[in-house]
């Protein structure tokens, strides 16, 4: 598959731990970079026209005005046939998702809804920054619901600023209520460079342990597969015929174009980056084009092997095989280690995380790593 992801920096308020490009903006500077997002839609319209999945992430889509957020899919369904895609998604936030937003979605052939709501927590909401409380989430669902947009994914965060099990377990519990379709869970990442890691630093705030934060996640394996889920990937939970599509173009390492500020892509044998900077990004993509595009080294053989391992499903190991013309265990003895270690298995010809490799997933993924990948070869 192809897919296509859409940038969109703009936030109402700033989470404390979100290390995305993204920013707050007048109206003016949104309408700004939209123009500039919209030539590089022109400048991609031939790859753009393969697209199988779009997805429109962020920041926050939802914080452009009604018209700004009409205009922007307006000019996607320009390029990209809509009424052929396999999915079409947008981020949303609870407290900027409004109906007439809901409505316009409907009209212009989105079939789901990512709803960044991490905790039905209103003081945990508070200490991260969210802009949204409970109430929001909920008017939010209403108004998807009474525009028959039913396919929404709901972000959980877990091992928050001073969160306890007993009030997680309260917090889980609200979001099963909900019967989402599909559920993203999150482990609270401390990003440097963000005011929640200074906020650490200095003890203002802190941390559930290592050990708090893994029996969080555990729960949450355990409730949402009691509760009909798919386990299908580490941080992933859909009911039947649920998944995300367009993250499996990630996962499964398929080529992908990202159009606006910070937005990554994989065309061809190469992977780019562009300009973080929303002015930079702006004025360059008018200036200079595609030429504003940062190349980077693309490791097929290393990124398949870490992406892959994120499925539950895991490695094809004949596919793998024939691409690469070597085993994974091979090609990266120190995974041998983490076999012997019981993190990962081969079974049915394929090479996965076991129940305990969820766990320990990054010191699986330590063993991929190494300097001899290049973007020339394996």
């Amino acid at each position: 598959m192809f897919g296509t992801y859409i940038h969109i920096p703009f936030c109402e308020k700033l989470c404390t731990y979100c290390d995305f490009a993204k920013e707050i903006a007048k109206p003016e500077k949104k309408r700004a970079y939209l123009e500039a997002l919209f030539y590089e839609m022109a400048l991609t319209h031939s790859t753009l026209k393969h697209s199988d999945t779009v997805y429109i992430g962020g920041g926050t889509p939802t914080a452009l005005s009604d018209a700004d957020f009409a205009a922007l899919l307006k000019e996607i369904a320009r390029y990209v046939d809509v009424a052929s895609l396999k999915e079409f998604t947008v981020e949303a936030n609870p407290s900027s998702l409004t109906a007439e937003k809901a409505r316009l979605m409907k009209l212009y052939g989105v079939t789901r809804v990512s709803l960044g709501v991490q905790t039905f927590n209103d003081a945990y909401l508070t200490l991260i920054n969210r802009d949204h409380r409970q109430a929001d989430v909920l008017t939010a669902l209403s108004h998807l619901t009474a525009h028959g947009l039913d396919n929404f994914s709901l972000d959980i965060m877990f091992g928050l600023p001073t969160q306890t099990m007993q009030a997680f377990e309260k917090d889980l519990d609200a979001f099963l209520e909900i019967k989402a379709a599909h559920y993203s869970i999150y482990a609270l990442i401390l990003e440097d460079h963000t005011k929640l890691h200074h906020q650490i630093k200095h003890g203002l705030l802190t941390l559930p342990d290592d050990d708090s934060v893994a029996d969080m996640y555990g729960l949450i394996i355990q409730r949402l597969t009691d509760a009909g889920y798919e386990h299908y990937e580490i941080s992933s939970f859909a009911r039947p015929s649920k998944r995300s599509l367009h993250n499996q173009v990630y996962w499964r390492n398929d080529r992908y174009i990202g159009l606006g500020a910070g937005a990554h892509g994989r065309l061809d044998h190469r992977r780019y980056e562009n300009i973080r900077s929303v002015k930079k990004y702006t004025e360059g993509m008018i200036e200079k084009g595609l030429d504003t595009r940062i190349y980077y080294a693309y490791k097929p053989i290393h990124d398949t092997l870490m992406m892959g391992l994120r499925m539950r499903d895991g490695i094809d190991l004949n596919a793998f095989q024939a691409a690469f013309n070597t085993h994974p265990l091979t090609r990266f003895p120190g995974l041998k280690k983490t076999l012997d270690d019981g993190l990962i298995r081969i079974q049915n010809d394929h090479l996965q995380l076991t129940d305990k490799g969820l766990f320990f997933a990054n010191d699986v993924w330590m063993e991929c790593m190494d300097d001899e990948t290049t973007s020339e070869g394996i």
